[in-house]
C-alpha cells in the first residue's frame, strides 16, 4: 500500500540528513529561546528531531526486510493491527532499537572538540552565536583524528 504521498513524506524526512547541524544551529537557538524550552526538555526534543532522519532510514530499511507473511498469519489468527505490531513486529525489531539507541547516545561522544550537538545550542547564549564565530561550531573544520584511532596510521 505504498503511495506517492508516503514516498514523498519519507524522502522529505530522510533528506534532512543532508543539512548540517551548523546551518540549523542559529535558527534552532533562536526558536528554542522564543518557545521557552532552553532547558533539558529542549535538548531532548532537539536530539529527537535532529536524529529522526537517520533513525527513519534505519527503521525503514529494517522493516522492509521483515516478511509480510508474519503479519498475514497474525491476521488469519484474528489479531488486530496494533496487537500484531506490539506482539510480533516490535519484538523482532529489538536489534534495530538497540542500534538506534547506541548511535543516538554516541552522537554526543563523537562530536569531540568542536561540539555541534543540540546540547551546545542550549549551553550557548544566543548572543554569542553570530556569523563571525559560527566557524567554531562548524563540522567542516572538525576533522581531527585522535592518536588512538587514525593518528598513528
Amino acid at each position: 500500500a505504498k503511495s506517492k504521498f508516503y514516498n514523498f513524506i519519507y524522502l522529505f524526512i530522510v533528506s534532512g540528513m543532508f543539512v548540517p547541524f551548523a546551518i540549523l544551529m542559529m535558527p534552532l537557538a533562536k526558536q528554542t529561546a522564543e518557545m521557552g524550552i532552553a532547558n533539558w526538555f529542549g535538548v531532548i526534543l532537539l536530539y529527537v528531531v535532529f536524529y529522526m532522519p537517520m533513525n527513519v532510514l534505519l527503521y525503514t530499511g529494517y522493516l522492509v526486510n521483515i516478511p509480510f507473511a508474519l503479519e498475514e498469519a497474525a491476521r488469519v489468527d484474528g489479531s488486530s493491527t496494533w496487537r500484531t505490531y506490539w506482539k510480533i513486529i516490535f519484538p523482532i525489531m529489538k536489534p534495530m532499537h538497540a542500534t538506534v539507541a547506541v548511535l543516538t547516545a554516541l552522537a554526543r561522544k563523537r562530536s569531540g572538540k568542536y561540539d555541534t550537538s543540540p546540547i551546545t545550542v542550549m549551553r550557548t547564549s544566543f548572543s554569542s552565536i553570530s556569523p563571525m564565530n559560527l566557524g567554531k561550531y562548524s563540522s567542516i573544520s572538525a576533522v581531527e583524528f585522535p592518536d588512538t584511532i587514525w593518528g598513528k596510521l
